[in-house]
């Protein structure tokens, strides 16, 4: 689909303002939402109209929350505020310690920190076991050092560092704990201007919120005088308020995994760099060394470098990337390293078609490469002729690249492109990738028994426990939410639904698998319950190598039987599962495996 088919002024309206942090230009389908809990103080309350959404709002200003108004399940999230001047509870004994007096500035600020986790497991007590994702919105650090700008910044006694430091802690706290999240509402407030806004510049420090049109006590005095907000270049807060909320609404997405995209494919010329390199006339044989690298750093210099710069930063959250262009590879390889001088390698491109073909006949050689649905790529490509035969032979694919002056803010900043937390397997994933495609390319077919058998293929297992590591529930999570080609039911998983599961006994086992090529880590999942496999799950990475027969030919051996019921939901996107799973005897909507009808996988070795 072409995304940038609107007029400018439209377009230009999902950069700006509320959107500035987080565009909705590749949003294809809206993130569900029922209804959402805030706990916090005034300054929460006043962000009610701005969700749209059904909500409740409960006064929390560090106090025990008794009950909530409905069972918590029946939330989508919680949001929570914990306000400044609760926590630093003497905020007094910082303007009068003495300056030189650090040992009394560092007790504060220990107290204050332990304060804080206080604070945030009161907020989380009826949600203390991370059931439902809690979104915590941190402090509004002051813009100025009150002891002087002459004098250092870069110290406790100083409020405006004292509470960037309380920031960082938040992100401590919340990172021991289940589902929580900070929302960065002081990078918001700066990136709209806190001299637009905030109320530092009247009331104290640890009041830390907003200023209000109307302020109490304007007009009652002796000598009136202009409101507030004509002493200074005031802003109506709500500016702040509908950022602060697309914030909050963008995280949520990008936690959900609605419209997730997994792959970047992008073009060279004009789009990864300026200008038409086949054009240039360079020579890296006669051309004297020095112009050439001058010549290809131009080529480079300003937005292509900022546009490598984001894409980098997406293979390091896992993002795939490839390119497809119209080049000679030869010239490419040649000029590549000269341009970048190390900063890329066309070996971050986990797959590259660069030659003259036909660029719909590429895409579908590549999306077949790597076993995607078009639906999760992103194409850039400066060519609206190329655009547009993308687009019609891919109708779900994403497709943009006339507008490059927004191209890197996209891809930093869309909620498609973010992820929760960042895996071990998110690490691996380009280099598993290219192994993946090289797998498939003439005479290496997957489905060769010789080739199988010089893979080296070896799979180890494990068993998912509400007590296993982060690491491994936070895989089988997104692994969960990120599959759909071999998903068996399309059911998506969050924690809650996770200990629900096993405490109702059921049993997740999990799945690591590597080959000569590649390293894939931990690509399937298996939740079963009473010998039903009720959701099957593997990254399409090891679709085609056998995995999917030796896991649950090993299913069979740890539950000691020699079948399995497989439950089966066709979804529209399942359609490798359902090919593999309907080889089966059909019971009603569900399939059952016998281990003798299992392909032969010996050469899948055990570690």
């Amino acid at each position: 689909m072409l995304l940038e088919n609107a007029d400018f002024a439209t377009l230009a309206a999902l950069f700006r303002g509320r959107h500035f942090r987080n565009p909705p230009l590749l949003e294809v389908n809206k993130t569900p939402i029922s209804r959402i809990l805030l706990t916090g103080s005034c300054l929460l309350s006043s962000m009610e109209p701005y969700f749209g959404t059904a909500l409740d709002y409960v006064l929390f200003n560090g106090g025990v929350i008794e009950q909530l108004p409905r069972p918590l399940s029946e939330y989508d999230f919680q949001i929570c505020q914990i306000p400044l001047r609760f926590v630093l509870d003497d905020d007094a004994a910082l303007w009068n310690t003495a300056w030189t007096d650090h040992r009394n500035h560092e007790r504060l600020f220990r107290r204050t920190t332990e304060r804080l986790k206080q604070f945030v497991e009161r907020a989380l007590r009826h949600n203390d076991d991370g059931s439902v994702p809690c979104f915590f919105v941190n402090f509004l650090v002051p813009t100025l050092n009150p002891n002087g700008r002459l004098l250092p910044s870069h110290t406790l006694g100083n409020i405006q560092y004292f509470v960037s430091q309380l920031n960082r802690e938040l992100e401590i706290i919340c990172g021991d704990m289940r589902n929580a999240f900070v929302v960065n509402a002081d990078q918001i407030a700066n990136s709209i201007g806190k001299m637009y806004f905030t109320d530092e510049f009247l009331f104290f420090f640890s009041h830390g919120s907003v200023f209000y049109l109307i302020t109490d006590g304007e007009g009652a005095r002796m000598e009136p005088t202009p409101a507030t907000f004509e002493h200074y270049h005031l802003l109506n807060p709500s500016i702040f308020f509908e950022a602060l909320v697309a914030e909050i609404l963008a995280m949520y997405r990008s936690l959900r995994g609605v419209d997730a995209i997994k792959m970047v494919v992008i073009d060279l010329d004009d789009t990864l760099w300026k200008g038409v390199i086949g054009d240039q006339a360079l020579d890296p044989e006669s051309e004297d060394a020095f112009a050439l690298k001058s010549r290809l750093n131009d080529m480079l210099e300003g937005w292509p470098l900022g546009i490598v710069e984001a894409l980098m930063y997406l293979k390091r959250r896992g993002i795939i990337l490839g390119v497809i262009s119209r080049n000679d590879e030869d010239t490419i390889r040649t000029l590549f390293p000269l341009m970048f001088q190390g900063k890329m390698s066309l070996d971050d491109f986990a797959v590259k078609y660069i030659n003259f073909n036909d660029k719909p006949d590429n895409m579908e050689a590549l999306l077949q490469s790597v076993n995607l649905l078009s639906e999760s790529v992103l194409y850039i490509d400066d060519n609206p002729v190329e655009r547009e035969k993308i687009s019609q032979r891919f109708p779900q694919m994403r497709v943009i690249g006339k507008y490059f002056q927004w191209t890197r803010h996209l891809l930093l900043n869309a909620p498609e492109l973010q992820l929760p937390f960042i895996s071990k397997e998110s690490e691996l994933r380009s280099f598993s990738i290219a192994g993946q495609a090289a797998r498939t390319q003439p005479g290496a077919a997957a489905s060769d028994r010789d080739f199988l058998q010089g893979l080296g293929l070896r799979i180890g297992s494990f068993e998912l426990t509400a007590g296993s590591s982060e690491d491994k529930i936070n895989r089988c999570i997104e692994l969960v939410n990120k599959t759909n080609q071999w998903n068996s039911t399309g059911e998506k998983l969050d924690f809650a639904r996770f200990r629900r599961f096993l405490a109702e006994n059921g049993r997740i086992f999990g799945f690591a698998v590597a080959d000569r090529l590649s390293h894939y880590g931990d690509v399937c999942f298996l939740l079963l319950r009473d010998g039903r496999v009720e959701q099957f799950i593997m990254s399409c990475r090891v679709a085609g190598l056998g995995v999917e027969a030796s896991v649950l030919a090993r299913m069979m051996a740890e539950l000691g039987g020699d079948s399995l019921t497989l439950d089966f939901v066709p979804t529209g996107k399942n359609l490798p599962f359902k090919a593999f799973v309907e080889r089966f005897p059909a019971e009603g909507s569900d399939y059952r495996v016998a281990l003798r009808d299992l392909p032969d996988t010996s050469y899948i070795a055990t570690v």
